[in-house]
């Protein structure tokens, strides 16, 4: 509610967003946590969809499989808190000439998302490239160790993560305007 005075006379204004007067500093908190790490998210995965773009347009050559292993990550990370026990990774490094040196990459496909709370998905990964096997990847000119095995990116996850991104969002649009209030939870 705002008032003004225009003329002599007291207009009074009711705005359509208001802040309720029973949000707590936890629900403000939680609220722009939510929108916070949202947007986050989101920026992250455009970010990601764009290197794919760029990955596209980069030359290729071809790369000998140097390491091929699933490996179980043991330092703590967000995904660790979230699950049972660490994350399971495909890690892989293939070597590749570029202009006459040798290079040693590791990317695998542009904007990561392979982590996985369990073995079998790494462990598919891994087959796909086995120790030894010679194969085409794309490599910055600019950058010749930035490069990648899988130029584009798993559509499914990228639009399943920005859906929860953005749902994420209208929680904590929600929890700030009072429709939801996590401090009333018990």
């Amino acid at each position: 509610l705002v008032s003004a005075v225009d003329g002599g006379r007291m207009e009074t204004y009711e705005f359509l967003i208001h802040w309720p007067e029973d949000l707590t500093y936890y629900d403000w908190g939680v609220g722009w946590v939510c929108m916070l790490l949202s947007l986050l998210a989101i920026r992250r995965n455009i970010s990601a969809k764009n290197l794919a773009g760029r990955v596209a347009g980069w030359p290729s050559s071809t790369a000998t499989i140097s390491r091929s292993e699933v490996v179980r990550r043991s330092m703590f990370s967000f995904a660790v808190a979230i699950q049972a026990g660490p994350p399971y990774r495909a890690a892989i490094e293939y070597r590749l000439v570029v202009k006459g040196e040798e290079v040693i990459g590791e990317g695998i496909r542009p904007g990561g998302l392979l982590e996985y709370s369990w073995q079998g998905p790494a462990t598919r990964v891994v087959a796909r490239f086995p120790l030894g096997t010679e194969c085409q990847i794309r490599y910055n000119p600019k950058k010749p160790r930035q490069a990648f095995l899988i130029a584009e990116q798993e559509e499914a996850i990228t639009r399943f993560l920005m859906w929860m991104s953005v749902a994420l969002f209208v929680v904590g649009l929600a929890i700030l305007l009072g429709y939801i209030a996590p401090s009333q939870w018990d």
